[in-house]
This record gives C-alpha cells, structure tokens and sequence, in this order.
C-alpha cells in the first residue's frame, strides 16, 4: 500500500475517495465490529482482528485532523460499532508549519475535538492513541515537541470525552525521544513494520469492556 505523506495537497482528494470504500465496508460488517479511524496508521491495520472481532479499516493515507474532520462527516453506519480505535495528527507535525506554536496547536486540537466528539457520539468505547514515532533520520523535518504536544492534547480531549480512553500502543517502539523511533521499529521513515501487534497492545483497553457488554445482553 503507498503512503500519501505530511497532509499531501491531494490528501482531501484522497480522503474523499476513500469515504466510499470505508462506507462499503460498514455496509457489510457484521454486528460487533471495530472501526480504525484516521490517517494512514490507521489504514495500514488493514483487516486484522481485534478482540476477535470483524475490524474495518476505515483509516485515509495523508489526512490531518482538519481533513478528517470533514471526510468522516461523510462516513455511515448501519450498525453501531463496538468500539473505534483514532490514531490521528501525524501529518500535521511538519517543522515548517510550526505545529507547537501555542495558537497552531489549539487550532490543530479543535480538529481533533470535532473528531473525538464525534466518534464519541457513535460508538461506546473509544481508543484515542498517542502520535507514532518518526524515525530519527527525518526528525529535522518535524517538530518533535509539537509531537509530544498534540499528543498530550488528545489525551486531554479523550479524558473530557465520555466513553473515551487514551492510549500509547506506539510506546515500546520509541527511543528516548518522545518523538523518535527505535532503529529497526518502522519499515520506513514513518510507518511501522507490523500494525497488528501494535494494535493488540490496545486490547487490555478494548476487549473487556466488550465482553462485559456481551455477558451483560446475555444475562
């Protein structure tokens, strides 16, 4: 799969492009499933399971928070999901837009809050994670606090959302550095090597609540 970077001009185009293929897959997943929503980590899961369950990819490659904000408002869902896992604002971290900038950083997390509010309103668990690392030969192109900023500003959204729990699958494979991979963590400068074991790093969080509302129908 190809990776459109850094909030490519054409990320809006593609965004729209992918609100329909994200639509089918809805249309057919079966009762219970698990969402993926944001950019291309997102993505990049692909169909793996989570939890056991049927997981839609419903990840666009390029999209910031403002582009997804207004794509996802395309999104429909004929069955309720389980649980949505965000993993957003990788592509809006480069250095020269100046992510960290007190005023660029609460525009940026008011897009993030759109999302999250709105991905709050349509299941009842949500999974917000922390930025992925860069690998450290493109750091100089990011702004490695602003990383570590907008990630702290999920985390805060995510505490006000009800229903929202924040968390690092991410962790073990960043350096030192907030910011900074691991050698040998991504399989390129910006996209891990394995998104499936990443992602079951978040089923602590996801799976018993999910199962605790299936014994709770069942009784």
């Amino acid at each position: 799969m190809g990776h459109l970077l850094f909030g490519a001009p054409n990320a809006g185009d593609h965004a729209r492009e992918r609100i329909p293929e994200i639509n089918a897959a809805l249309a057919s997943a079966p009762a219970g499933f698990i969402l993926t929503a944001g950019d291309s980590h997102a993505h990049a899961i692909g169909q793996s399971s989570l939890c056991g369950r049927t997981t839609v990819s419903g990840g666009s490659d390029g999209a910031g928070g403002r582009v997804y904000a207004t794509a996802m408002r395309g999104l429909v869902f004929r069955e309720r999901p389980a649980a949505i896992v965000l993993t957003i604002g990788a592509n809006d971290l480069l250095l020269k837009n100046k992510p960290s900038r007190p005023d660029n950083l609460a525009r940026l997390a008011s897009y993030d809050r759109e999302i999250i509010r709105a991905l709050a309103e349509t299941t009842d668990r949500l999974v917000v994670t922390a930025i992925p690392p860069v690998a450290a030969q493109v750091a100089a192109k990011f702004d490695l606090k602003g990383l570590a900023d907008l990630s702290g500003e999920l985390e805060r959204i995510c505490r006000e959302t009800p229903s929202c729990v924040f968390a690092d699958p991410f962790a073990p494979l960043r350096a030192e550095d907030f910011g900074i991979a691991r050698p040998g963590a991504l399989i390129d400068d910006l996209h891990l090597g394995d998104y499936p074991e990443a992602y079951r790093r978040l089923e602590p969080q996801l799976c018993p609540p999910l199962q605790s509302s299936i014994s709770g129908q069942s009784e």
